[in-house]
């Protein structure tokens, strides 16, 4: 059906070689989120003509009813513009060396210039295409402590489920890319920018967790 294909692996041409128009790649897009939301089990994209855009099967899915809510159907319906996620341990909030997780208390401070940072991005992508995605984190635990900060109202990050995402295990996070069509992935562990292989743009943050294969990322 396709003979040429982007380095995502995304189709450029038709059979006959001429280019796809905007709206067709766009539709192929949706067609490559909906096909993760309903099985990220299934066939790779390797037998759907766009190679590794489904995550292994070893990797654990999302639940059934993760994107049940109100405001994450809304999220999934407006895809589409150029997105962006940004992690929250190592990004948003520094990890203290040897530490896999934060602990969240009234003492803890964001990381410098992360309401600076955020703000710039909510106004360049827009608060609908911004999103926080937390591993390991209870979604109330880190929306309160956001709250009483003032994140959301500082920055214009929208206060709801759907631009703060909660996942158990970080391979969940390709998903979530998928369904949602992110664009662009900041992140402190290259072991998660690794598996978003349809993201335009991948940002490493300088991490003690960056674990990228033959760099001591403590240097």
């Amino acid at each position: 059906k396709f003979s040429e294909y982007d380095g995502r692996g995304v189709p450029t041409k038709d059979a006959e070689g001429l280019p796809i128009s905007k709206s067709g790649t766009k539709k192929l897009q949706k067609m490559a989120a909906a096909f993760v939301r309903r099985s990220v089990n299934g066939p790779s994209w390797k037998d759907q003509a766009v190679p590794d855009a489904a995550p292994p099967s070893d990797r654990p899915s999302l639940p059934p009813e993760f994107w049940s809510s109100e405001s994450r159907q809304q999220a999934l319906q407006a895809a589409g513009p150029p997105r962006i996620a940004v992690g929250f341990e190592g990004v948003l909030v520094s990890l203290p060396q040897g530490c896999s997780q934060v602990q969240l208390t009234p003492a803890t401070a964001l990381s410098q210039g992360a309401l600076a940072a955020m703000s710039a991005l909510v106004r360049h992508f827009g608060p609908d295409n911004c999103f926080v995605v937390l591993c390991g984190y209870q979604e109330p635990v880190v929306t309160s402590w956001l709250r009483d900060l003032g994140f959301f109202r500082r920055t214009g990050m929208l206060d709801d489920d759907a631009h703060l995402i909660a996942v158990e295990e970080l391979p969940q996070c390709a998903e979530v890319a998928l369904s949602l069509e992110v664009t662009n992935w900041v992140d402190c562990r290259w072991s998660t920018l690794e598996m978003l292989p349809l993201c335009e743009r991948r940002y490493l943050f300088p991490c003690f967790l960056q674990d990228v294969p033959g760099v001591d990322a403590a240097r």
